[in-house]
């Protein structure tokens, strides 16, 4: 479709409107007259002008680093504690120091010697383990005296006593019956019967005893006193009841 030039039909109309006729000449001249044309802007222009004016795109703001979070930091540990001190046994005499909680049942290893002190590191009964000169070995705490407690010492156990075998001969000529006794305790360890003139082999833990022998035909009862055996690898054997009755121990 063709479009008509809009300031061509402005201007035909303006001449009709003013009397001009277009087939002839004018006989006299005619005042200038204005016209004015508004002449339309291109449709592509102004479909620009009439677009809103496209925003800027925001810019978002540059995304710092966040800083590493710090890991926390485990409290300082607490400062060491010093560790208690050991009690001191000081010996008011000359003592055996033994490698068991018993002077008489076990080996002798030094002599404490008396007024001396050392450390007691831990404790069986009435026997206390102390660090003297080099060893450890076994003192009776009952003969001395203690500086700190001993409250805090743990319980050692004691080794096993040693086994010792002995002879025993009757002699008497009679039955006879004998019981062992613990020499520190008073306990009762073995008792036996032997008939005359036999001879038996017996096995006892090391120590100290003391012997008492019963006869049924004379109803007399026989003492010893203290016999070592095995202590310090040694017997104090031949040992008689009461020094003359035929009843040996060997």
């Amino acid at each position: 479709m063709k479009k008509t030039t809009p300031f061509l039909i402005v201007l035909v109309l303006a001449g009709v409107a003013c009397g001009i006729d277009f087939g002839t000449q004018p006989s006299q001249p005619q005042q200038p007259i204005v016209i004015t044309v508004v002449v339309p802007q291109p449709q592509q222009q102004q479909s620009q002008q009439q677009q809103p004016q496209q925003q800027q795109p925001q810019q978002s703001e540059p995304t710092l680093p966040q800083p590493s979070p710090i890991p926390p930091t485990a409290p300082p540990p607490p400062p060491p504690t010093s560790a208690p001190e050991k009690p001191i046994f000081t010996a008011n005499r000359d003592l055996s120091c033994a490698d068991g909680p018993s002077w008489y049942k076990y080996n002798f290893i030094l002599k404490f010697a008396e007024y001396d002190s050392a450390p007691i590191v831990g404790i069986n009964g009435k026997y206390g383990l102390v660090e003297y000169k080099g060893n450890r070995c076994w003192v009776l705490l009952t003969e001395g005296t203690i500086k700190g407690s001993t409250s805090g010492l743990p319980t050692i156990e004691a080794p096993p006593l040693p086994i010792v075998e002995v002879w025993v001969e009757n002699q008497l000529g009679q039955y006879v019956y004998l019981v062992f006794f613990d020499w520190e305790t008073g306990n009762r360890v073995k008792t036996l019967a032997l008939d005359p003139g036999k001879r038996v082999k017996i096995k006892l833990p090391s120590g100290y005893y003391a012997i008492q022998g019963y006869t049924k035909k004379d109803q007399k009862i026989y003492q010893s006193g203290m016999i070592n055996l095995g202590v310090g690898d040694s017997n104090q054997l031949p040992g008689l009841l009461d020094g003359e009755a035929e009843i040996i121990i060997f």
